[in-house]
């Protein structure tokens, strides 16, 4: 299934915000729901045979989505799973000059894109294994709970 990213309000057709409710009815039942720590108030879903993984808060809004394949993440025209990790950091770059690098991946805050490929240094023309899509502030609250978590 094709995902166009639409900064910074999610992908075509999925909203951040949206009800749990409202995405479990656009993609039908065949979810998984599992935690993410098990302090977690609302379970996270995840759809295989869309390689889609829905991340929400409290009140049950979603707050991030990650794509995996066998999804198709278009951003910009390109399938951000089907180039090479360098492509795609490159793309990202020339969209975001702040474009944080890190050891598993990049993370465009200005566009509310990240991407996985833990051997990115080793092969950087490899695809990347996941691509996040996230509102802003995400990573805030992101921080903010695993600090909470590892107290």
């Amino acid at each position: 299934m094709k995902f166009e990213v639409v900064p910074p309000q999610g992908v075509r057709g999925i909203k951040f915000g949206s009800s749990v409710e409202k995405i479990r009815k656009q993609f039908g039942p065949g979810f998984e729901s599992f935690k993410r720590s098990r302090d977690d108030a609302i379970p996270c879903d995840y759809y295989p045979k869309l390689g889609l993984f829905a991340y929400y808060k409290e009140p049950g809004e979603l707050e991030a989505l990650e794509f995996a394949r066998p999804a198709h993440v278009i951003f910009d025209g390109m399938d951000l799973l089907k180039v090479s990790f360098n492509t795609v950091r490159n793309h990202l770059r020339s969209r975001d000059t702040g474009l944080e690098d890190d050891e598993g991946g990049v993370t465009a805050y200005a566009l509310g894109i990240g991407v996985w490929a833990p051997e990115k240094d080793e092969h950087p023309l490899k695809r990347c294994e996941s691509v996040i899509v996230f509102p802003e502030g995400y990573y805030d609250e992101f921080n903010l709970w695993l600090a909470q978590r590892l107290r």
